[in-house]
């Protein structure tokens, strides 16, 4: 079975060089994407613009997870860090650093409020799960 598409296709540009991660928010008309520039764009899936950008990693983000209905998000990158984004105000709230190499996946849980971080490394690929509350300020579901 072939499936047509063109009715329904946005072209989100924007990016520079590949795009490694696209996740729908909860909404369905708001798309979080990922690359090889090292930065995070929220775009309306609706009219194909821009919302916002997000700039702090210094290697390509690798893979994205959106918390909740979407007013925070998670980045992981191939500098070996992973953020934790504030979407209204484009700030980063929070970086997990020195993990062990490369952070190739997130997956967030939430029942317990943890993210999975997968990393890779020249010696060993492990997962780290790190609970999702930082100094005085928690992350709310």
């Amino acid at each position: 079975m072939k499936l047509n598409f063109t009715s329904q296709q946005r072209r989100l540009e924007g990016h520079f060089g590949d795009v490694y991660s696209c996740r729908f928010f909860p909404s369905g008309v708001v798309v979080l994407s990922g690359g090889a520039d090292c930065q995070l764009k929220v775009w309306s899936a609706e009219s194909g613009k821009c919302a916002a950008t997000m700039t702090g990693h210094q290697a390509a983000i690798l893979d994205t997870a959106i918390v909740g209905r979407g007013r925070n998000v998670v980045s992981a990158s191939r500098d070996g860090t992973a953020k934790l984004w504030d979407v209204g105000h484009s700030e980063c709230l929070a970086t997990f650093q020195e993990v062990g190499g490369i952070i190739n996946a997130c997956a967030l849980d939430t029942v317990m409020q943890n993210i999975a971080l997968g990393c890779s490394s020249m010696e060993h690929s492990e997962f780290i799960a790190v609970q999702l509350c930082w100094s005085s300020r928690c992350i709310h579901w």
